[in-house]
């Protein structure tokens, strides 16, 4: 299994494959985040969704583009770091969660169904490779009939030096241009 960054790079790649614009990408990889940095990241996360009356699983869940614009935007305003819109799945040993692939994307884009949601899932790449995710594992409740959680219980944080096993996202794309194509909104810096 290859690491999350060497995943990353393929998904730059593939993006532009395609003929859709990753945009502005963290490589080289910048180096690794402080912990107090991490934790700013967190707190702002938490702070920021609960302000917008997100404060449990059901209330993340299915919202993971709206969810990580918003904190892309605040991340970048109040801690002058960048983030990278990351599109793809989950993968665990018996399941993936909203499964990718080349085909499946390919074929929404040239048959986007407007208004419907995505067949994918959507997180945050920060500049060293960590991964911002704060609606996989809410949605993941409701699949799995898990009780709510509190919002502070639905935010990973995942560093560039964990691995991990079962339960890793694999990204297919950077960059919100598949989601404009795919009709999930019109206008991504509206």
């Amino acid at each position: 299994m290859s690491s999350y960054k060497e995943r990353f790079v393929s998904a730059i790649n593939y993006t532009k494959k395609i003929g859709l614009e990753p945009g502005e990408t963290p490589i080289p990889w910048r180096k690794k985040i402080s912990v107090k940095k991490a934790r700013d990241v967190l707190f702002l996360s938490r702070d920021v969704l609960d302000a917008l009356g997100m404060r449990q699983s059901s209330d993340l869940a299915m919202n993971c583009v709206a969810v990580h614009f918003e904190l892309q935007r605040a991340i970048y305003h109040y801690l002058n770091m960048k983030t990278y819109i990351t599109i793809g799945d989950i993968f665990f040993s018996d399941y993936i969660y909203c499964e990718m692939s080349h085909e499946s994307i390919e074929k929404e884009m040239t048959n986007p169904v407007l208004g419907e949601p995505i067949k994918s899932h959507v997180w945050l790449t920060l500049p060293d490779g960590s991964i911002l995710d704060c609606t996989g594992e809410a949605h993941l409740d409701l699949i799995f009939g898990r009780e709510e959680h509190p919002l502070e219980e639905c935010l990973s944080f995942i560093p560039p030096d964990k691995n991990i096993e079962d339960g890793y996202r694999r990204p297919f794309l950077v960059g919100p241009e598949f989601m404009v194509r795919a009709g999930v909104f019109t206008n991504p810096n509206a």
